[in-house]
């Protein structure tokens, strides 16, 4: 049987050096790319006040994947009973009596009456509600109002009306607001050439007997049967 040898030589279009003084890669060394990164400034987590006065939790918004998420946290012995939010860019939008306390049978994010009462509840609001996708690498800031009220019952079912928030409104209510903003570096429109490198296993181009290379790069081989990887 004739002796078959084979040498591989894989091109792919990403950034390398050239070779000659090639050394082996060094496994250890784990690059980053830039993504896009949508993110919230300001006062992140609110409290949550019963009856304009007691602490009984907070309310935290956060960005998670596509969506912007409100999570009512209840603490100091309160639970929640119901939960509701209002969420948008202009507080005036927000359905709201004449002294501009929100008209809670009009909020549009609405729990229900939780049975069994709950220690945490969250909504979930697409970032597209505000002309924003989490693969954005720019956008225009935004500034984000967040109206949240809770029924709460405390270990002696004391019942309370919760607001999260630190700026008053209206009479009675509070909301809190934060800043939509993304942070990103798009990824590189440019290219070059890159070859697999195999270390030992790899030849220069210009070390081949009998070959003029246009180009620097490198062979891998001879090879035998088996399965192989080799970085870029």
């Amino acid at each position: 049987m004739n002796d078959a040898r084979i040498y591989l030589v894989p091109l792919l279009a990403m950034l390398a050096s050239g070779c000659g003084n090639a050394t082996e890669p060094d496994p250890t060394q784990v690059g980053t790319a830039s993504s896009a990164l949508v993110q919230l400034s300001g006062d992140h987590c609110v409290p949550l006040i019963v009856n304009q006065t007691i602490d009984a939790g907070t309310v935290c918004a956060t960005i998670d994947g596509a969506d912007i998420k409100v999570e009512f946290m209840a603490d100091n012995g309160w639970l929640i009973k119901d939960a509701r939010l209002w969420i948008g860019l202009d507080l005036a939008d927000m359905p709201q009596d004449a002294n501009h306390d929100p008209i809670l049978a009009e909020m549009p994010l609405q729990s229900g009456w939780l049975d069994p009462l709950v220690s945490t509840y969250e909504f979930r609001v697409p970032l597209s509600q505000f002309g924003v996708s989490p693969d954005d690498y720019i956008c225009d800031p935004k500034r984000i109002y967040l109206v949240p009220k809770a029924a709460m019952l405390d270990a002696n079912y004391t019942f309370g009306i919760a607001w999260g928030g630190d700026t008053l409104m209206g009479t009675w209510s509070r909301y809190f607001d934060v800043e939509l903003t993304c942070y990103g570096q798009p990824p590189p429109t440019t290219c070059e050439t890159a070859f697999a490198y195999g270390g030992r296993a790899s030849t220069c181009f210009i070390d081949l007997p009998g070959i003029n290379p246009n180009r620097w790069g490198w062979t891998i081989g001879p090879l035998g049967p088996g399965s192989y990887v080799f970085d870029i």
